[in-house]
């Protein structure tokens, strides 16, 4: 190899680790928009607040945040935290843990989609 077949591979490596590096930083740390359970309820995601809809009504509010793939959900009225698996899309996410050990039983199979 010559010196300037080198230098452009090398140009190009940078280039390449310089992407990634940009896609990994301005991914998406908020959700967005509506989430609908297979059990008929909603999340609805602005900025870092999420409302709880059930029966069309807010059942709750509160805030969330993100780490990894990890959604948590914290109700402004003190009722709890729920957790999370959250899809790398960020369109999908199955509930894990409610804080509540009945209730946590029917929690793995409420997943929610984006719509």
């Amino acid at each position: 190899m010559n010196a300037n077949t080198k230098k452009w591979g090398i140009i190009g490596i940078i280039a390449a680790v310089a992407l990634v590096a940009i896609f990994l930083m301005t991914r998406p740390s908020h959700l967005s928009g509506r989430y609908v359970a297979n059990t008929g309820s909603a999340l609805v995601f602005k900025g870092n607040k999420f409302e709880d809809f059930e029966n069309g009504e807010i059942a709750h509010k509160g805030t969330y945040e993100i780490k990894d793939d990890e959604l948590k959900l914290s109700f402004s009225d003190g009722n709890g935290t729920i957790t999370a698996k959250l899809a790398k899309d960020n369109q999908t996410f199955d509930l894990e843990s409610t804080g509540n050990a009945i209730a946590d039983l029917f929690a793995s199979n409420i997943k929610y989609t984006k719509k």
